[in-house]
């Protein structure tokens, strides 16, 4: 599993949230007003297709790094509150299968927002965070190392996230299995609109 906008919605008050942060950063960094950090920001999101890239695209070095630190201070976690149908489906399948879970937010922030959610890492056999590990989803280079842990071929794996760039593409190069969260594209193995409608 991923976590951002895949465990729980993507939803305007977390854009919003989440985009008012990286905004003051840029405008600050930049020396430029508010309203010019939004414009050159989204443009740049919109051809990079990541909030990193994007960053790094407006001159900022560490664009992921300054991101995750944007997405920190914004502090996701207060906007969440549990849904009983996704703990009731993390509880079920984290007892019968190999969970895991790979963000790309640091392990502090995900494991606040995962309280928030009313879960915790002890649902994932195996967890990567941003912080924790080198290997990454988008690159492709951590899922050897899950079917290390798991003795599975790829193909029995299954990973549900929402983006097609960063989630979905990369796991199915892999070989694994793909459920795509939020929005729907014929690449996708299975595509859902809400994630506690997987199992």
């Amino acid at each position: 599993f991923d976590l951002d906008q895949t465990l729980y919605p993507n939803s305007a008050e977390v854009q919003g949230l989440v985009r008012g942060e990286i905004y003051r950063f840029i405008a600050v960094t930049l020396h430029i007003e508010l309203e010019q950090a939004q414009q050159r920001f989204d443009d740049a999101y919109q051809k990079f297709e990541g909030g990193g890239r994007a960053l790094e695209s407006l001159g900022i070095m560490q664009g992921s790094e300054r991101l995750r630190d944007c997405v920190v201070k914004a502090d996701v976690s207060q906007l969440l509150t549990p849904d009983p149908r996704l703990v009731n489906m993390m509880e079920r399948i984290s007892n019968d299968y190999f969970t895991f879970l790979i963000t790309e937010s640091r392990r502090e922030d995900a494991i606040k927002k995962l309280q928030a959610l009313g879960l915790y890492p002890s649902m994932f056999k195996f967890t990567s965070y941003w912080d924790t590990s080198t290997e990454r989803k988008h690159t492709g280079t951590i899922y050897p190392l899950i079917f290390k842990l798991t003795g599975f071929l790829p193909q029995e794996h299954l990973y549900v996230g929402d983006k097609m760039n960063d989630d979905i593409l990369p796991a199915k190069k892999a070989g694994l299995k793909t459920v795509l969260v939020g929005s729907e594209n014929c690449e996708a193995d299975f595509c859902i609109r809400v994630v506690f409608l997987f199992a």
